[in-house]
C-alpha cells in the first residue's frame, strides 16, 4: 500500500496496521524527529518529508499526530484553579440570580466554607492565603451543582 492508502493510526505502518492499539516505537521516533525538524531546524514540509524519505502526507500526519499529543498532554490536569471556578461562579450568578453560595453548597453535597475556600475567597485550612487550585473531584462536584458541562469552563 501506498502512504495515502493507510490508516490515521501511522500512515505506511505495518507494525501499526497489526497492533491497533499498541504502541509503536518506530513511529514514536519518527513523530519526533519530525517535530525536531520542524521546531528546532524550521525545516519545512516538504524539506522535512525529504530528509525523512518519506511522503509530505505521511510527514504532516505524522507532525498532526504529535501536536495531537502534546494538546491532549497540555489538557490533562491534576487540578483546577480557583480562579475559573470563580469566573464560572460569578457568570452563572448573573445569569440565575437565586443561584447563592448556599444553595450550591447544598447542591454539592458539600460545606458553605468548603465551598468558599474552592472558589479562593477564604483561606484555605491552616493558612492565611487563600487556595488556588482544587482537585477534579471537588471542582466536578460545584461545577455540576452549578449545572454547567465541563466544557463550558473558561481558561480550561
Amino acid at each position: 500500500m501506498s502512504d495515502g492508502d493507510q490508516s490515521e493510526v501511522c500512515i505506511g505502518c505495518g507494525w501499526c496496521e497489526t497492533h491497533i492499539d499498541g504502541f509503536c516505537p518506530e513511529c514514536a521516533r519518527s513523530r519526533r524527529r519530525a517535530v525536531h525538524l520542524r521546531d528546532q531546524q524550521g525545516l519545512r514540509l516538504a524539506e522535512i518529508a525529504e530528509r525523512m524519505a518519506t511522503s509530505q502526507h505521511r510527514a504532516t500526519r505524522l507532525l498532526e499526530q504529535a501536536d495531537q499529543a502534546l494538546d491532549l498532554e497540555r489538557f490533562k490536569l491534576d487540578t483546577i484553579p480557583t480562579a475559573a471556578l470563580q469566573q464560572l461562579f460569578e457568570r452563572r450568578r448573573i445569569e440565575d440570580p437565586t443561584i447563592t453560595e448556599a444553595s450550591v453548597a447544598r447542591a454539592a453535597k458539600m460545606q458553605r466554607i468548603d465551598l468558599r475556600r474552592a472558589l479562593g475567597r477564604s483561606p484555605a485550612k491552616g493558612s492565611d492565603c487563600a487556595q488556588e487550585h482544587v482537585t477534579v473531584a471537588v471542582a466536578s462536584r460545584i461545577v455540576k451543582a452549578l449545572g454547567v458541562a465541563p466544557h463550558e469552563i473558561d481558561g480550561l
